[in-house]
């Protein structure tokens, strides 16, 4: 009787090791499969891999690899949850056809993207529009690079990312969500949703809705002082000055910025907390036409909403502005650098102007060329030259469209 039942526990352990090396080995060649279908000159390496509790698939001490810029990320575990454990089976031949489970998640615990290494291989500025604009003014590093990253203390980015997806084929619909949260640096959060999305077929998807929420802002801190110390200006200097091309960068794209807008952008240069940018075109509009359409086009056609510090930009756009200003882009000449034009001044920056000499311009174009003597937050007096003697003008600090600080 002893005999038979070791027999069976014997039989049942040897059954159970084959088991667990079978599936030990699917998941091998399952994660092998993924990896080959990754882009011509990336690599993916590990360690180990296995099933924990929760039947998610654990791939400990991942490593993505480019041909030409090295480790571009390594991570303590990469952890991928497929809609229902069964789903491992036949998940290596969906990958192949690319006929997605309906979810699915990937989270990379314990997160490094060495910052340092890649700024020496890969000395390219970003093409992101955002990250631009948030580098105008900065000199040398606008537009920015990893080498700004580096320049602002960073060798190393940490943190975690979660990325998952919900996939309706009936529909031909997808919706990506993701969550990024890089210590000491910055977190984002976004999402997209897209239609015609279909395995195999090669047309570009609709963007339906998208939306990108920045917030932990820590590393524009780092951004004001690196750009500060480039300028070999203050902090403040640089806001003002980061301001006033942000205010160039749009009018040169046609775009006149609403004061809401300026006002609301100042502030979360001053006091950064929270920015949300979301769009939903009414039609939908095909990723691939996405790269091909300008600035303006962009605030035309993909319905932009946009909240800075919790609070939404209810205009975006003087449209009133923007006929005119098509006519003052083309005949636009650039000013030289000795001169220092402060557009749309806040009431903080014509503080700072008080009994200077310069040539204000008005809401209307009109120029006045004179010394401020007196700056509140409802009204700016400028003395100016008049019938040989002197006289006071008075503005608005809305009515002021830039000023000139003359030598």
């Amino acid at each position: 009787m002893i005999k038979k039942i070791f027999r069976f526990f014997l039989l049942a352990a040897i059954l159970l090791v084959a088991v667990v090396f079978y599936q030990w080995n699917h998941l091998r060649l399952l994660i092998n499969t993924a990896t080959e279908q990754l882009p011509r000159g990336y690599t993916l390496s590990y360690s180990q891999h296995y099933n924990n509790a929760e039947g998610e698939l654990v791939i400990l001490e991942p490593i993505l690899m480019h041909n030409a810029y090295g480790v571009l990320f390594r991570a303590e575990r990469l952890i991928y949850q497929p809609p229902s454990y069964g789903s491992y089976w036949d998940l290596t031949d969906r990958i192949i056809l690319s006929d997605y489970p309906v979810t699915g998640e990937i989270r990379l615990e314990g997160l490094t993207i060495p910052v340092e290494q890649l700024a020496k291989v890969n000395k390219k500025p970003s093409d992101i529009e955002f990250a631009e604009i948030l580098m105008l003014g900065c000199g040398r590093y606008s537009p920015p690079s990893f080498n700004a990253i580096t320049n602002m203390g960073f060798a190393e980015l940490n943190g975690t990312t979660e990325i998952s997806y919900r996939y309706d084929s009936l529909a031909s619909s997808i919706v990506f969500q993701g969550s990024h949260k890089l210590e000491s640096f910055s977190s984002i959060e976004w999402q997209l949703e897209l239609n015609d999305f279909k395995p195999n077929n090669d047309a570009s998807p609709y963007l339906v809705y998208g939306q990108w929420v920045m917030f932990d802002t820590q590393f524009l801190s780092k951004r004001d002082q690196l750009c500060a110390s480039t300028n070999n200006s203050s902090v403040a200097s640089f806001q003002q000055k980061h301001l006033n091309e942000v205010i160039t960068y749009f009018e040169d794209n046609k775009i006149a910025p609403s004061r809401e807008l300026l006002d609301r952008y100042e502030l979360f240069v001053e006091k950064p907390e929270n920015l949300t940018f979301s769009f939903s075109p009414a039609t939908g509009i095909r990723l691939e036409k996405y790269d091909e359409l300008s600035l303006v086009e962009k605030f035309e056609q993909l319905g932009i909403v946009l909240n800075i510090n919790g609070r939404a930009i209810t205009q975006l756009i003087n449209k009133a502005e923007n006929t005119e200003l098509e006519k003052v882009v083309k005949n636009k000449t650039a000013t030289t650098d000795n001169k220092e034009i402060i557009k749309r001044p806040s009431v903080y920056r014509l503080r700072q102007l008080l009994d200077k000499r310069v040539e204000l311009i008005d809401e209307n174009n009109k120029r006045y060329k004179g010394q401020i003597k007196r700056v509140t937050n409802q009204r700016i007096e400028l003395q100016i030259r008049q019938s040989g003697g002197f006289a006071t003008v008075r503005f608005r600090p809305y009515e002021i469209r830039s000023i000139e600080i003359l030598k």
